[in-house]
């Protein structure tokens, strides 16, 4: 058993009650249509729940003695206040169309109590899974450690409560193989890899950046080439480029330091041999933890991520990281939760032969063109982002994404980059950003903000391109509410790349061949004193959070993403 002690300690807001009691149960739920998924984003007028859920105070589920019907369990659902949630609210639980009633009938006890009810079928082995041994669970608010939690044995027949953190257990995962893969036997696997400097490798293979190009082009469909594609994308850098009415100085040292080199090794005419494209591959990245909520017709697991280096002339890194960020289009909470376990179950070690083929196997799902129909250029790519400052004294980081329309249809265009003002608004006074943080400090605070295109209304606000310093925060005087600041500056891109964790501009950093790329403090944990304040001090170790949600996704039942708020945070 759990004891009083532990419970009171790792005591959360959202919590499940699993025990066996007498109750009367009704039909199943109905098979989940494409009108009825079409209709659960915006059951909440000004919401899409998929990527913004309410949030949930308390989930509990009790076992019935006598299911009848098909159900075997009843799921009450306390939602936090404010969040609007309608007395019938439809859910997409097992991919099963379920309604939480607060009105009375089917189940519900009291109409309006603010109690939602729904009789459902559940897997109770889903529940056992895991929580048998005792052990430490690290605690997350957003992308900040708590701390570091026993829980001991758990007897679901003794009818306790305990933190939904308990439950998906019965899955471990290491980082180093199903999340952040930076191993040189996969990022220099010859037969997928390739060297530009020796010609080692294979110059095309399934992780090398010319087959990703290649693959985003889409020629086939588009006309475009590869070769034509990454030219005029690298040829934007050469000029500047107008976003939102912020202006991104050119960048001319992508001509000198990479292109010429590119062109020089590419012989004689203007195309580019992809194949032998500067760039050496970093890391493979699952970011599962993107994920839309599927409770809510939620169709996508994520992100899939490749994380490149350029190099210079004489194959030495460059600090120029490119990273293509590939969304995972799965449209179910049991297609997300295969995909997850899929990662999960990446046969060991790490780097074999084995393990290279399976990861090309999930890979190749998401990269091939026209993996995403209905995307530009059929291509999955949801954005490609840049990370600098070889081409300029100062760290810049871009973004881009396919256009479909004018003349840059089929092509790479910059645009806005997200949660994040522009760089020339970071100033020690600057009345917008102070204004737009006071506003909306309650929401900030729990990460549920989206920095609007315009603040004030008619006044360009998110940024061009974000250019920082060393240590660079967003602390513009007059914001009041303190840890609303930190939210803000945290969530920026250049808050999160520098200051507020001690950053130096790169989570994943650009190292040689036979090397593996080193990751920042806040990837691997490190702890940070509030750069503005000097206090409180703040935990961060992003793979422990990302592997604490892969294990919960892989290990539990679909019916746990409920409770689980979706994270806005992009990096």
């Amino acid at each position: 058993m759990i004891s009083r002690a532990t419970r009171s300690a790792i005591a959360a807001p959202l919590c499940i009650t699993l025990f066996l009691s007498g109750c009367r149960s009704t039909n199943t739920a109905p098979a989940l249509t494409s009108q009825a998924e079409a209709l659960l984003p915006h059951q909440i007028p000004g919401r899409d729940l998929r990527r913004n859920p309410p949030a949930v105070q308390t989930a509990e589920m009790e076992f019935l003695t006598s299911p009848a019907g098909g159900n075997n369990a009843r799921l009450t659902v306390r939602f936090g206040p404010g969040e609007g949630v309608p007395a019938q609210f439809q859910t997409n639980l097992e991919d099963k169309l379920v309604t939480l009633r607060d009105d009375g009938q089917q189940g519900d006890e009291k109409g309006g109590d603010g109690i939602h009810t729904a009789l459902i079928q559940a897997n109770l082995d889903d529940f056992r899974k895991g929580l048998a041994a005792n052990r430490e669970f690290p605690v997350f608010q957003g992308r900040e450690k708590l701390r570091d939690t026993l829980r001991e044995r758990i007897d679901l027949r003794a009818g306790v409560k305990f933190g939904l953190v308990d439950v998906g257990a019965a899955v471990t995962a290491d980082p180093a193989v199903s999340l952040m893969v930076r191993n040189t036997g996969v990022v220099e696997d010859p037969a997928r890899t390739t060297n530009p400097c020796t010609g080692a490798g294979t110059p095309m293979g399934k992780w090398t950046f010319g087959y990703l190009m290649q693959q985003i082009a889409n020629q086939p469909a588009t006309g475009i080439s590869g070769s034509v594609l990454a030219k005029r994308w690298m040829n934007k850098f050469a000029v500047s480029q107008t976003v939102n009415d912020f202006v991104a100085p050119a960048r001319p040292g992508v001509g000198s330091q990479i292109l010429a080199n590119w062109q020089a090794a590419s012989g004689v005419g203007n195309d580019l041999d992809l194949g032998k494209a500067p760039f050496r591959l970093l890391a493979i990245v699952n970011r599962v933890d993107l994920r839309e909520n599927a409770v809510y017709g939620g169709g996508n697991a994520g992100e899939l991520r490749f994380v490149f280096g350029a190099l210079s002339s004489s194959c030495a890194p460059l600090q120029f990281t490119v990273i293509f960020e590939f969304g995972v289009d799965k449209r179910s909470c049991q297609a997300i939760r295969g995909w997850a376990q899929q990662w999960a179950n990446l046969p060991a070690p790490v780097g074999s032969a084995a393990y290279n083929t399976a990861l090309e196997q999930l890979t190749e799902q998401v990269v091939q063109a026209g993996a995403s129909p209905s995307k530009p250029n059929g291509s999955a790519l949801n954005q490609l982002r840049t990370n600098e400052f070889v081409l300029a004294p100062q760290w810049e980081l871009r973004e881009f994404r396919i256009f479909s329309t004018d003349s840059d249809a089929g092509h790479l265009r910059m645009v806005t980059i997200k949660q994040t003002p522009d760089g020339s608004l970071r100033t020690p006074v600057n009345v917008p950003v102070r204004d737009y943080v006071n506003a909306n400090a309650a929401v900030i605070k729990i990460d549920k903000h989206t920095v609007p295109l315009d603040f004030p209304a008619g006044t360009p606000f998110l940024g061009a391109a974000t250019r920082y310093p060393p240590g660079a925060i967003w602390n513009p005087a007059g914001i009041a509410d303190r840890p609303a600041r930190h939210h803000f500056s945290l969530n920026t891109c250049d808050g999160c790349h520098a200051g507020e964790t001690q950053t130096a501009f790169t989570h994943v950093t650009p190292a040689p061949f036979g090397t593996e790329a080193g990751l920042s403090g806040f990837m691997t944990g490190i702890t940070v004193n509030d750069p503005a304040d000097g206090m409180p001090s703040r935990t961060f170790n992003d793979l422990q959070r990302r592997k604490l949600d892969l294990e919960g996704l892989a290990g539990s039942s679909c019916l746990m993403e409920i409770i689980r708020p979706r994270l806005t945070a992009i990096h």
